[in-house]
This record gives C-alpha cells, structure tokens and sequence, in this order.
C-alpha cells in the first residue's frame, strides 16, 4: 500500500483540487464519470490522483485496465477529504458573508448630538438591511470623540473633527453648516438667512466655551466684528435647541442637529458673512483597515442611504 517511505508533512499538505478528485473518483469508482463530475479531462483527474497519493505517501486506488478498486487506506482517507472539503466550503462562505457585510460585528462612536439626531435613522436602514450584524454604540461627549476612535474601541466614529487629528482619516458624510435655530415669528421669519450682526440683538444659546463648535462661533462673530449676548450655556446641543423652544433664547447650532419633527415651532436659518461649515464623517484609524461591516456602513452613509 504505501508508495514512499517518508510521511506527509505540513510543506506537502494535499491541494483542494487533489481532494475533490479523490471524493469525485471514490464516490463514482470510475475516473471517466470523476473526470465528467468536475469537469475536467480523465489524464487530469488522473494526475491529480497520483498528486495526491504521493503527498500522503499511501496508494488509494488499485488500477487495472478495466477497474479501479478502494484500497483500505482510501476507506479512511474518505472521511477526512470530505471534512477538510467541507471545512474548507465553510470558511470560503463565511469569508464571503464576511467580506459583503452580512454577519460580523460593528462598533460605532457617536458624539452626543449626532447619536440622537443623525444615528438612530441610520442605524435603523443599515440594519434593515443587514439584520445579523451585531452593533454597538458608544455615545460620548465631544472631547471624547476622537480619542474612542484613535484607542480602536469602536470601528468608525460617527461625528466631527475641529481639525487634523494624528492617527485618524476621515470621509465627510454630511456637508453642514451653522444655524440659528428659534420659535416662527415676525421677527424670526423661515427660510431666510441670518447675518451675524443680526443674531447679535437676540439672547443667544450655545455650547460652553472649550467645545468645537463654540470656537468657530466666537470666531465667526469676532470676523463678522459683532459681540454676541450670550445668554445660556450649555454641554449639548440639543439641549440648546430645547431651550431655544422654551422661547429662552436663540440656539446657534449645526443644522444637522435641529431634528424639525420633533421641534415643529421651531425654525432654522443659515448663519452667513461668513457662513460657518461644520461637516460630518466617518472617522477610523488611519493605520486600520474597516472591517467588512464598517465598510458597508461608511459606504450607505456617504451614498446618503443609511
């Protein structure tokens, strides 16, 4: 039975062509209908058999001109082909599902006023759509943001960088910019753009000094030569936009974050000269590929479809 005297070692493992051939010829006992079942010539079939044999260094077939017979080493070679077979078309389909963003897991880092104004929809429409990934989120504080991102507890952050940040990369999802957000009135009328100078007669609402966001507003006002009447400060901006509907005040804020579904008196106007942007992105590690799942959510944001 054996053909060599050295054994099998991992530097001459079989190929999953020989084992397939093998399967194919034990299941069929004749290399013409193995050759068929695979597609391939019998002289290939054949040679893929004498491969595989010299690799286990065991004969398992007993040739002849017109027969092929087992032998007592294929009867136990049969059971291992069809598992590593099997093994092998397991890890193939898994990969697959993998790498199409069906199955695996993503973590999502959002900054507070993105989690409970932008996410939510989109957590919802990517998981319609992929409903066996396992998701996490990790809400946080702005000052927090990019630093759940650069330690690699989450995938992708979901929110705003106020400049570079060493270690990270970027895809700006949403093109944003300032509003001054207020009841409907007369004197708040929709649809309309506010200057500065004249945000600078109301009480004005936003974020406490230190935040992004209340940096590119002292900004904006210093550039537009205005001194804005502060009137509240706040951590978060939906809670400025809260107070802005208890008629507190007017909230300046990314208009991102002004949901008007759930503030249906409330309007928004573009702050302009100068207008102030403030995008959003997905945000990952720069040395870090996206995993599959993280991929195809980046993908659906940046499409606008999650």
């Amino acid at each position: 039975m054996a053909i060599h005297k050295n054994p099998a070692h991992l530097g001459s493992l079989p190929s999953v062509r020989q084992l397939r051939a093998f399967v194919a010829v034990y299941d069929s006992g004749q290399l013409s209908a193995a050759a068929e079942a695979l597609s391939l010539t019998q002289p290939a079939v054949t040679v893929l058999l004498r491969e595989l044999e010299a690799r286990l260094g065991v004969r398992l077939f007993d040739r002849s001109t017109r027969s092929l017979r087992r032998t007592e080493a294929a009867a136990e070679a049969i059971g291992h082909a069809r598992r590593a077979l099997a093994e092998m078309q397991a890890l193939s389909g898994g990969m697959a599902s993998l790498a199409r963003g069906e199955r695996g897991r993503l973590r999502i880092a959002a900054t507070s006023t993105v989690a409970q104004t932008l996410l939510p929809a989109a957590v919802r429409r990517y998981l319609d759509r992929h409903p066996t990934i396992e998701l996490q989120i990790d809400d946080c504080a702005p000052g927090e943001f990019a630093e759940r991102v650069l330690a690699g507890h989450v995938d992708l952050g979901l929110g705003t960088l106020e400049g570079p940040v060493p270690g990270l990369s970027q895809r700006v999802v949403l093109r944003d910019h300032l509003a001054a957000v207020a009841p409907a009135g007369p004197r708040f009328a929709a649809d309309k753009p506010l200057t500065w100078k004249q945000l600078a007669v109301w009480p004005v609402i936003t974020v406490r000094p230190g935040y992004g966001v209340r940096r590119r507003i002292d900004a904006a006002a210093r550039e537009a030569g205005v001194e804005l009447r502060v009137a509240h400060e706040v951590s978060l901006l939906t809670t400025a936009v809260a107070l802005a509907a208890a008629g507190l005040g007017v909230a300046v804020v990314p208009g991102s974050a002004f949901a008007p579904a759930l503030h249906p008196e409330l309007v928004a106007r573009r702050m302009v000269r100068p207008v102030v942007e403030r995008d959003t992105a997905v945000v990952f590690k720069s040395d870090r590929s996206l995993s599959p799942a993280a991929q195809v959510f980046a993908e659906l944001m940046e499409r606008g479809e999650a």
